[in-house]
């Protein structure tokens, strides 16, 4: 089912997932070695900013959910696309579009008629501070690092490859693929304990996110706008055509 995936990425706006899967294959290189964890948030931050700088970026997206012992083995897949100025974003994915301007976060699902309301949030969060993360991780007290970070590099492309190492770690692997001059993102991976009951708990599973098509070119604005979707008078929201049948949910 598509909802497998869309649950696994939780909210699906790119910039999160990028600050998501930089915590986290393994594949031949010309060039590689082992980098510090303290390098890893700067790198993040040029990642974050190649998106956040841009006045017109659009990209397409393609999500597989495998097994990981199993990679050809899709389990469940979703096709998308975004567009994005600044802290504002349209994306589609399947069934479901997200939007942002400066007063409103929309999620709305087709599948289940329901269009979500919030407020406006940080699409660029400070990038995780890994030292904390790795306190965190440790198991006892003195213990070696609960991750390695390590970088390959084959012309423009980079690779940044994290590879946790405690067993007791939901996650296992992560990875971002990306230009290294414009920082755009190609590829990003990464490995974790499933917890969905739909599938075997437990197993570990892969979600992979391949980005393509992208395009600096002018599109209209009103992409962002929510008056496609909803007005409001008063305190009350109201569906506008063709929504009018939605329920409409106006989170706290």
């Amino acid at each position: 089912m598509k909802r497998t995936i869309i649950k696994k990425l939780g909210k699906p706006s790119v910039i999160y997932l990028l600050v998501f899967q930089a915590l986290c294959y393994k594949a031949a290189a010309q060039e590689s070695s082992t980098i510090s964890a303290a390098m890893v948030p700067q790198e993040v931050a040029k990642i974050q900013a190649a998106y956040k700088n841009q006045q017109h970026l659009s990209f397409t997206v393609q999500y597989r959910y495998t097994k990981a012992d199993e990679p050809t083995l899709t389990l469940d897949s979703a096709a998308g696309a975004f567009k994005i100025s600044g802290n504002s974003y349209w994306g589609i994915l399947d069934s479901m579009e997200f939007i942002q301007n400066d007063k409103y976060n929309i999620m709305l699902e087709k599948e289940t008629r329901l269009i979500r309301i919030a407020e406006p949030q940080d699409v660029y969060p400070q990038v995780i501070n890994f030292s904390m993360f790795d306190s965190a991780a440790r198991t006892q007290p003195g213990e070696k690092e609960s991750y390695l970070v390590s970088t390959e590099t084959v012309g423009e492309e980079k690779k940044l490859t994290i590879r946790f190492t405690n067993p007791n770690l939901p996650y296992k692997e992560c990875s971002i693929t990306y230009n290294s001059l414009s920082y755009l993102v190609k590829k990003l991976s990464y490995t974790a304990r499933n917890t969905d009951e739909e599938y075997n708990n437990g197993e570990m599973v892969t979600v992979t996110a391949v980005f393509s098509n992208y395009s600096t070119a002018v599109f209209d604005g009103d992409v962002f706008s929510s008056s496609r979707y909803f007005t409001k008078e008063d305190k009350s929201f109201i569906a506008r055509a063709p929504y009018t049948d939605y329920e409409l949910f106006v989170a706290s």
